[in-house]
C-alpha cells in the first residue's frame, strides 16, 4: 500500500513515482519542490522509480540513461500537472522566494503569441481582468491546465531605444527549466542520428501546419511532445514553442513601442523612456485601477524590411515593371497605376467613406457637404417618416477640392467652430509630405459601387415595403432564385450563387458577379425593362472601368453613362434615392484618370487579408503582437522555404497550404500539362474531318484524348469530365475564348490531344446571337454579356490559340457568355 501523508495546505501528496507519471492529484508545492531536484545518478534512479537501487539494467531492458531522458520529458508533464491544482501564482522557476506570487493574468487565454510586455495591454497583473476566451483547442477546457498562460514577461531592451525582438514574443511560460529537456541543434544538423532529415525541414513542415491552421501555442507544445516521445533517443527536435521558433539562423526584425495618451492623443515616447505616471499633456493617469490609459503602436525599422523585400521578395524586379511591361497597341490607355496623371506626384488613399472623411476632418457623408472631392452640397428631402440628405446630379457639376482651398475652408473652420463647406479643420494627413487632402483620397468601388449602391438597388426591388412601386419583384423571388442558381461559374470566381433570400450575407465579391453577368440574364423578362435599361448603364459602365487596359474612349464612354445613370435615379426611383453613394459614381472616371483602373486601387485585397490577420490573433490583448509576431515568422518561413533543397519537404508544405497541384499531370508543352488518364481511342467523324482542315491530314488512329488540361495556370475541363455519369460538377470551365484569325470566337472543349509534338484541343463551337443586351437611348451594347447559341459543328485548334477560361451562363434556356474584365480579381 503506498504511503502517503498530509501538508499544510490540505492537499493529499503521493510518493515521488506519481509525481514523474505526470499525476494531476500531486500539489503544485510538491510538484514544483521536486522540479527543482538535481536529476538523479543511475544509482538512484531505482530508488527513485522502482526501490532497485542496485540494478543498472531495468526490467524492461533499458538503462538508467534511457530512463533518465524519459524523466526529462516527463518533467515537462509534471510541470503541466502541477499548473492543474490551480496554484497559479507560483513561479515556474522553482525559486521558493518568488517576489510576485499575485502576479495573475487577466483571460483564461492560452493562445497569447510571443511579444507581449508586461503591462503593455493595460491589465493590472496583481488581479484578474475576468475576460474569457473562446480561442480554446477541442478538448481542452478553459483554464483546464491551470498555467498562467496571459502573463507576458517584461522583455527589456539591451539599449535604450526602447526596441524589443519579434522573435522575444513569450506565452508566458518559463522555459528555463525545460533547457535540460532539449537544448536543438544547428539547423542543418540530422533531427536524430543517421536521420535523413535535417532539423530545419523538421520546423519549417512544423510550423507551416501551425501557421495554415492558426493553432494555438498549447497545442503546439502539447505536439511537440508527443513528437519528442515518438523519436529516438539523441533527436534534437525542441520540445516548446519557444524554441522551435528560433531553429532557424535568420536574425529577428527589431520592434520599437511608442506610446500615447488615448485621453488627447498626445504622444508618450518610447516605452522605456516613459517616467511620468501622467500624461505631461493632459495631467491624466496612465495607469489605474479599470486598467490602461495609453495606446501603442508598433514601429519597424523600414531598413530591415526593405533589405527583407530586396531579398525574398524581389523588389527590385518588381519595380522595373513599369519599364519592362509590354506596351499596349493604345499607347493612352490606363493599364495600371503608372499610367495615372497623379502617379509618382502624390500618394493614393483607399478607404470607405466612414473612414475618409475622419481622415480628412470633414462633414460626414450625410451632412451638406459631406463630399471630399467636391462641394456639391446635399439637400434634404423627406423620406418615409423622416428626411435624408441627398446629392441629386448638379448641373453644371461641382467645383472639385483643391488643397488651397481646403487649407483656407480649415483656417476659417478653426477661427469660427463651424465647418466650412464641410471641412472642420486642418487634416493630420496635410503634415505628410506630398499628401494631397482633396486628390489623395478616392471612392473604392467596392464599397461605394458593390456594396453601396447595387445593394440599394437589390433591396428596392425585393423589399416589402416597396411592394406598390412599379419597380417591385419581390413577389417573384422564387423564379429568379431558380435562374441563378442554376448558374456554374468558373473555378476562378470563389462563390457559387446563393439565393436572393441570403443576399443581406452576400459578400462584396457577390455583389460583383450579380452587376457583371448573372443580373442581365436573370432579370430580363422580370425587371420592367425601363428599369433593366437603368441598370444596364451601371454594369456596363463599370466593366469598362475595371478592364485590363482601360483606353480613354472607354472612360469618356463610362463617364457618359454614369452621369445618365445618376439623373436617371431621380426620374425612376424619386430623389430621397439619390443617396451618397449614387454621387460617389460621378467621381469614378476620373478616379481611372488618375489612379488607373478600379481594380488597381479597390478594397479587394486589403478587405481579403483582413481574414488572415484574424487568424493571427488568439488572445483579446496586444493583437497587434501577436500579428506582427505571426507575420515575421511568415516571412522567415517563406525565406527558409526559398532555401530549401528538400523538394519533397516543399511540395508537402504546398499540399499543407492549399496550394496543390494534379498529382497525375504530364507536361506537354510550354504552360501545358495534361491531367488524368487518357482515353485511348479515335475522334467522332466530325471532329477528325475538323483535324484534317486544321492539321492537313486525317486522324483515323486511335489518339490519347486526355478530358483536362493545365493551361497557362488555368485549369481547362473537357465537357464529359464535368458530365460524367449522373453527376454534374458545380463549375464549368470548359468554355473558353481562343484566337480565331483575325477574330475572337468561343467554344465548349472536347478533348485535348498531341499529335506531331502539336498540342490540339477540339472544340464545340458558341456562335454569337445579335442583338444582345443595347442600351436603347445610348445605342450602348452590353461587350460583356454575350448571348450565343450551341451548335455540333466541332472545330479544332492548337492550344496555343486559346485565350483563356469565360463564363457560361445558362440561364432559362438561353445561353451567354460572361467576358472576364481582368486576370487581377480572380478569386475574391
Amino acid at each position: 500500500m503506498e504511503e502517503e501523508s498530509s501538508d499544510k495546505t490540505g492537499y493529499r501528496r503521493g510518493p515521488y513515482k506519481r509525481y514523474l507519471k505526470g499525476d494531476s492529484r500531486v500539489p503544485r508545492e510538491t510538484a514544483k519542490r521536486w522540479m527543482n531536484l538535481d536529476v538523479p545518478s543511475s544509482s538512484s534512479a531505482g530508488v527513485a522509480y522502482d526501490g532497485n537501487a542496485e540494478s543498472s539494467e531495468n526490467d524492461d531492458g533499458s538503462s538508467d540513461e534511457d530512463r533518465v531522458d524519459n524523466r526529462k520529458i516527463r518533467r515537462r508533464s509534471a510541470q503541466s500537472a502541477a499548473s492543474a491544482s490551480g496554484d497559479s501564482h507560483l513561479d515556474s522557476s522553482g525559486d521558493d522566494d518568488v517576489t510576485d506570487n499575485n502576479r495573475r493574468s487577466g483571460s483564461d487565454n492560452d493562445t497569447i503569441p510571443h511579444g507581449h510586455f508586461d503591462g503593455e495591454d493595460g491589465t493590472d497583473n496583481n488581479s484578474r481582468s475576468g475576460s474569457d476566451n473562446d480561442n480554446v483547442p477541442h478538448g481542452h477546457f478553459d483554464g483546464e491546465d491551470g498555467t498562467d498562460n496571459n502573463s507576458w514577461r517584461d522583455a527589456s531592451s539591451d539599449d535604450d531605444s526602447g526596441g524589443s525582438s519579434i522573435s522575444d514574443i513569450d506565452d508566458g511560460n518559463d522555459h528555463d527549466n525545460l533547457d535540460d529537456i532539449n537544448d536543438g541543434g544547428n539547423e542543418m544538423d540530422p533531427l536524430y542520428p543517421n536521420a535523413t532529415v535535417s532539423l530545419r525541414t523538421a520546423a519549417f513542415l512544423l510550423m507551416t501546419v501551425c501557421l495554415t491552421f492558426s493553432v494555438s501555442h498549447i497545442f503546439i507544445e502539447n505536439l511537440l511532445q508527443v513528437i519528442c516521445f515518438l523519436l529516438p533517443n539523441g533527436h534534437i527536435l525542441p520540445a516548446t514553442y519557444h524554441k522551435l521558433t528560433r531553429v532557424f539562423s535568420d536574425s529577428p526584425v527589431p520592434l520599437v513601442l511608442h506610446r500615447f495618451c488615448e485621453d488627447c492623443q498626445h504622444y508618450l515616447g518610447k516605452r522605456d523612456d516613459i517616467q511620468n505616471p501622467n500624461c505631461p499633456n493632459c495631467d491624466a493617469e496612465l495607469t489605474n485601477v479599470h486598467g490602461k490609459n495609453y495606446g501603442i503602436f508598433l514601429e519597424v525599422p523600414q531598413d530591415k524590411i526593405l533589405k527583407s523585400f530586396m531579398e525574398v521578395d524581389r523588389l527590385y524586379d518588381q519595380l522595373r515593371y513599369p519599364m519592362n511591361r509590354e506596351q499596349d497597341a493604345d499607347n493612352d490607355a490606363y493599364r495600371d497605376v503608372y499610367d495615372g496623371t497623379e502617379y509618382l506626384q502624390i500618394p493614393c488613399n483607399s478607404c470607405d467613406a466612414v473612414a475618409r472623411c475622419s481622415i480628412q476632418n470633414m462633414t460626414q457623408f450625410n451632412g451638406f457637404y459631406g463630399c471630399g472631392l467636391c462641394e456639391q452640397k446635399a439637400e434634404t428631402v423627406p423620406k418615409g417618416n423622416g428626411t435624408v440628405r441627398v446629392y441629386p446630379m448638379s448641373n453644371p457639376a461641382a467645383k472639385m477640392r483643391n488643397d488651397t482651398e481646403i487649407s483656407r475652408q480649415a483656417r476659417i473652420a478653426a477661427t469660427t467652430g463651424v465647418p466650412e463647406k464641410g471641412v472642420k479643420g486642418q487634416s493630420a494627413t496635410s503634415i505628410i509630405p506630398a499628401f494631397s487632402v482633396g486628390r489623395s483620397f478616392i471612392p473604392d468601388y467596392m464599397h461605394s459601387v458593390l456594396l453601396g449602391v447595387v445593394r440599394t438597388m437589390m433591396n428596392l426591388w425585393m423589399d416589402s415595403p416597396n411592394h406598390e412601386s412599379p419597380w417591385y419583384i419581390g413577389t417573384r423571388t422564387s423564379q429568379l432564385d431558380r435562374r441563378l442558381l442554376t448558374i456554374r461559374p468558373i473555378n476562378e470566381i470563389t462563390r457559387t450563387p446563393r439565393s436572393l433570400t441570403t443576399r443581406k450575407h452576400w459578400k462584396a465579391s457577390e455583389y460583383r458577379n450579380w452587376l457583371l453577368w448573372y443580373s442581365l440574364p436573370v432579370l430580363q423578362g422580370i425587371l420592367p425593362a425601363q428599369y433593366l435599361q437603368h441598370f444596364l448603364l451601371l454594369s456596363v459602365s463599370v466593366y469598362h472601368l475595371t478592364t485590363t487596359s482601360v483606353s480613354k474612349r472607354s472612360v469618356q464612354l463610362a463617364k457618359h453613362l454614369i452621369d445618365s445613370f445618376v439623373d436617371d435615379v431621380a426620374t425612376l426611383y424619386g430623389r430621397e434615392h439619390c443617396s451618397f453613394n449614387v454621387h460617389q459614381l460621378t467621381h469614378l472616371a476620373i478616379t481611372v484618370q488618375r489612379w488607373g483602373p478600379l481594380w488597381v486601387h479597390s478594397a479587394f485585397p486589403f478587405e481579403s487579408n483582413n481574414q488572415i490577420f484574424k487568424k493571427l490573433i488568439h488572445g483579446t490583448q496586444a493583437a497587434q503582437l501577436q500579428v506582427v509576431g505571426a507575420l515575421s515568422l511568415v516571412r522567415q518561413l517563406r525565406d527558409v522555404r526559398n532555401r530549401m533543397d528538400d523538394q519533397e519537404a516543399v511540395t508537402l508544405a504546398e499540399r499543407i497550404t492549399g496550394r496543390k497541384l494534379p498529382q497525375n499531370r504530364e507536361n506537354v508543352g510550354p504552360g501545358v500539362c495534361f491531367v488524368g488518364k487518357p482515353d485511348y481511342q479515335m475522334l467522332s467523324p466530325a471532329s477528325s474531318e475538323a483535324a484534317f482542315r486544321c492539321i492537313g491530314e486525317p486522324m483515323v488512329q486511335n489518339l490519347y484524348l486526355y478530358a483536362r488540361a493545365l493551361v497557362r495556370g488555368q485549369m481547362i475541363h473537357s465537357i464529359s469530365y464535368e458530365e460524367e455519369g449522373s453527376h454534374v460538377l458545380k463549375r464549368n470551365n470548359s468554355t473558353v475564348i481562343y484566337d480565331d484569325g483575325p477574330l475572337i470566337a468561343y467554344g465548349q472543349v472536347m478533348h485535348f490531344f498531341k499529335h506531331a509534338d502539336q498540342l490540339y484541343c477540339v472544340l464545340n463551337q458558341l456562335k454569337k446571337i445579335n442583338p444582345g443586351f443595347i442600351h436603347r437611348a445610348s445605342n450602348c451594347k452590353a461587350e460583356h454579356v454575350i448571348p450565343v447559341r450551341k451548335t455540333t459543328n466541332p472545330v479544332v485548334v492548337p492550344i496555343s490559340q486559346i485565350i483563356g477560361k469565360v463564363l457560361q451562363l445558362e440561364v432559362g434556356g438561353d445561353v451567354y457568355i460572361g467576358q472576364i474584365p481582368n486576370p487581377y480579381e480572380y478569386n475574391l
